[in-house]
């Protein structure tokens, strides 16, 4: 009988503990993922709002320079209304941009927050793996 015991103690690991490491793994990699998918919602969103702040402002360069024009051709009343129209359409879009990357970019930290909880719930990874998989987004 202490054959036996003294057999297990140097044993290599079981099929059974490998396929736990296995497991606790590939989850850890899904809730990874999962961090890294949440993260690209909110950089999609703040990408969202440059492109806004970029139109709005071509089309602000747009209306000066059809304000220019007009002063050249001697008709500066003209220029001042399209400017004026430029201006507006350059805000509602900036407006219309930044509310639509703002939601895409909230979604985005939804995510993580609810990556947050799943993680921290989980009862499938041990606390060395959560605390890995947190420091990691």
């Amino acid at each position: 009988m202490s054959d036996d015991l003294s057999g297990n103690l140097g044993a290599p690991a079981t099929p059974a503990s490998n396929a736990h490491v296995g497991r606790s793994q590939m989850i850890a990699s899904r809730y990874v993922n999962g961090y890294k998918s949440s993260s690209s919602l909110v950089s999609l969103g703040d990408i969202v709002k440059i492109i806004g702040y970029v139109l709005g402002g071509l089309v602000v360069l747009g209306g000066f320079i059809a304000l220019i024009v007009a002063a050249i051709h001697d008709s500066p009343g003209s220029g001042i209304g399209i400017f004026l129209l430029c201006l507006l359409y350059a805000v509602l879009i900036v407006f219309g941009t930044f509310v639509y990357g703002s939601v895409i970019a909230a979604i985005g930290h939804l995510v993580s927050a609810a990556q947050d909880v799943a993680v921290n719930t989980s009862p499938l990874i041990g606390d060395d793996e959560r605390a890995s998989i947190l420091t990691l987004n």
